[in-house]
């Protein structure tokens, strides 16, 4: 939650792989973020395969959502970040 802090984030969305660590962390920033300053606005879960137009289709709204920060909480993220870089 500090980070959140430094960087202004009050508005966030937590995007994460719906799967059992991405879920139990994601719960867990959500728990923590009830006694911070932090406002947890949306949850989105994404299929932790690479499957990358599935995933643009899930966060797509993200703007709209009037936030100043998105969270994502997943194992192999580098997958998330690979998959998104060769696109």
């Amino acid at each position: 939650m500090q980070l959140m802090s430094v960087l202004q984030w009050q508005r966030v969305v937590v995007v994460y792989f719906d799967n059992d660590f991405g879920r139990d962390t994601a719960n867990e920033f959500v728990r923590l973020s009830q006694n911070s300053d932090v406002c947890v606005v949306e949850m989105i879960p994404i299929k932790p395969t690479p499957d990358v137009p599935a995933w643009m289709e899930s966060i797509r709204d993200i703007g709209k959502y009037g936030v100043t920060g998105a969270v994502f909480f997943g194992d192999n993220a580098h997958k998330v970040h690979n998959s998104l870089v060769q696109m």
